[in-house]
């Protein structure tokens, strides 16, 4: 990379690691040309959801935790974890017996059209990530892909997410990722009514036109 005439990077952390070495350098996250709100309504229930690949990325085991705490006090939340098999899921979770867990849906892998609607119907994706290195210099494409369907995020803030996440205008940001400050914000989710969610979810979906969508980016590729 040293080498090339520019770099495009998807994190101000990595567009610094390569302008310290001369280097012409755009940003530019991830984007989607499909910006449109889901099917949603609200719900008595809180409806929280994760689509991806946990890898050594996201810090599901966390989420998983925080939910089942908050779900074992009765309150009404819904965790829907698709990608990863029940199996996988319910190890995560520190639980490795078949049971049934009613605030928790594992539906496995689904098409990509199911992860949208899935997505676009939640009242908020959640997601923790440890600020390590990898996340830092990242991005999580789920975050703009949450965005994309007027979906408030539920995370703590790492890489560049301070830049679109909002607290209590395009999501809920946690202190921390660990299982006590997610427990924190959804609770503060779960007092939220259906006005709330659904101005969140504008505000989710005017600012992915504005830092989303391909076309914001032209100007910066052409200049690099």
């Amino acid at each position: 990379i040293p080498k090339a005439d520019g770099v495009i990077a998807i994190s101000r952390y990595l567009a610094d690691y390569y302008g310290e070495r001369g280097l012409p350098v755009a940003i530019v996250p991830p984007t989607t040309s499909t910006i449109a709100p889901g099917r949603w309504q609200s719900d008595s229930r809180l409806r929280l959801c994760y689509a991806g690949n946990p890898g050594h990325k996201d810090d599901l085991g966390a989420v998983l935790r925080a939910v089942a705490r908050i779900a074992a006090q009765g309150a009404p939340v819904q965790l829907t974890v698709a990608g990863p098999g029940r199996p996988e899921v319910l190890r995560l979770l520190g639980d490795s017996v078949e049971q049934d867990i009613p605030w928790l849906r594992t539906p496995g892998m689904l098409e990509h059209a199911d992860v949208q609607q899935l997505v676009g119907s939640s009242d908020f994706s959640i997601l923790a990530r440890q600020p390590c290195r990898t996340s830092q210099a990242g991005f999580p494409t789920k975050f703009v892909e949450s965005f994309a369907s007027g979906t408030p995020v539920i995370a703590n803030l790492t890489s560049d997410l301070h830049l679109h996440l909002r607290d209590g205008e395009t999501g809920l940001v946690c202190a921390s990722p660990d299982a006590d400050s997610i427990a924190s914000s959804v609770m503060r989710a779960l007092a939220l009514g259906g006005e709330a969610k659904e101005r969140m979810r504008k505000a989710c979906i005017e600012h992915a036109r504005g830092a989303f969508h391909p076309a914001g980016y032209a100007d910066v590729l052409y200049n690099l």
